[in-house]
């Protein structure tokens, strides 16, 4: 077989370039390796250097807008006028003439205990103030004494004493017949406000009721949402600021509120914290609010309109220094001192250093 001449010509300067690297290799290897382990080091240096690509920011324009401050805080509905009633003594429950939920007027009775035996007793304490009246008189009469004024009179000490004792036994029998009499009266339970009944311990006449047994009377004119504030945010809430209620069983209603008193003195949390107890107005009756019910408030502190602001994530500090930094229509940046005024939860105001309109850098993005 005969070769082309040009196909030997190539192949032959192919094995000359073999032989000629294969050479250089052998002499210069350790050259060779270190060149290697320089590019795998610079490569990827390179790439983060100069093939970096240009950043990318996350930004937000300066605008003027209405800043509002807020405090968000839980509590929970009660009542101004509540009233907790029960029997001064023990006894059978005769009858009960409301039940929970019932509206109720001032003075009116809503529960009584079985009077028959109270009535007995007062009878019996009638009776031994009789019978007491009578022994009194009759040691007077004996006496011949016909005034109060014992010294007139020239019995001995003993009579004297026996005089007095008689005495003393008939007012404690006063007393008893006056304490069963205020005991009758006080055996039917009357609520002292108008209002619902929300609470009846023992509803069923007929059992023994023992004066812990309570009948829960509420005025719903007067329910109001009371919350806890920390004693770090209670220099910002003062009486006739706004608020916005939320509660658990109406989660898409909101109702306005606002603060009409604030505890003087401190309480202690259920974590242990110092708090300040706040009230808040309600602006329903009680077909909407009922006693216990649990939610959120927002309270509105600090309202400023036509205030400049950024987002919160624009500001920076270094070295004492408080700037945003500005990012221009050619790309470049430029950092801006800048003088905060009033603070929400997303927002802060620009009292100086920044125009409207200016994009600012809030980040950067991976």
């Amino acid at each position: 077989m005969v070769e082309c001449p040009f196909y030997m010509s190539i192949k032959s300067r192919v094995r000359k370039i073999r032989i000629k690297l294969a050479t250089f290799f052998t002499s210069h290897w350790k050259k060779v390796a270190v060149g290697l382990v320089v590019l795998a080091i610079a490569y990827p240096i390179s790439r983060r250097t100069i093939f970096k690509p240009a950043p990318r920011y996350e930004t937000a324009e300066a605008q003027v807008k209405t800043l509002t401050q807020t405090l968000e805080v839980t509590g929970t509905v009660d009542a101004d006028k509540k009233a907790l009633i029960h029997f001064q003594t023990p006894g059978r429950l005769a009858w009960v003439g409301v039940r929970a939920g019932d509206g109720v007027q001032q003075n009116q009775a809503i529960a009584s205990l079985d009077k028959s035996i109270l009535k007995k007793q007062l009878e019996k304490d009638l009776n031994a103030y009789m019978t007491q009246r009578w022994d009194f008189d009759q040691i007077r009469e004996d006496n011949l004494v016909t005034t109060d004024n014992y010294d007139q009179y020239s019995f001995s000490n003993t009579i004297e004493r026996l005089i007095e004792q008689e005495q003393f036994t008939l007012n404690s029998t006063v007393l008893d017949v006056e304490i069963q009499d205020i005991t009758n009266r006080t055996a039917t339970l009357t609520s002292p406000i108008s209002g619902v009944v929300t609470q009846i311990d023992t509803p069923v006449a007929g059992v023994n009721v023992a004066v812990t047994d309570i009948f829960t009377v509420v005025d719903p004119q007067t329910l109001y949402f009371e919350v806890e504030v920390d004693e770090s945010d209670i220099g910002l809430v003062s009486v006739g600021q706004k608020a916005e209620i939320t509660l658990e069983a109406f989660p898409d209603q909101t109702f306005a509120a606002e603060i009409t008193w604030i505890d003087f003195a401190a309480s202690t949390s259920d974590s242990g914290g110092t708090v300040f107890i706040v009230k808040l107005s309600l602006p329903l009756s009680a077909a909407t609010f009922r006693l216990g019910l649990t939610g959120d408030a927002t309270i509105t502190l600090q309202e400023k309109p036509a205030a400049l602001s950024v987002p919160l994530d624009a500001i920076e500090e270094k070295e004492g220094r408080t700037f945003v930094r500005v990012l221009n229509s050619d790309g470049s940046i430029t950092e801006q001192d800048v003088t905060l005024g009033l603070e929400t939860d997303d927002d802060i105001e620009i009292v100086s250093g920044l125009e409207a309109g200016l994009t600012v850098i809030t980040g950067e993005r991976n």
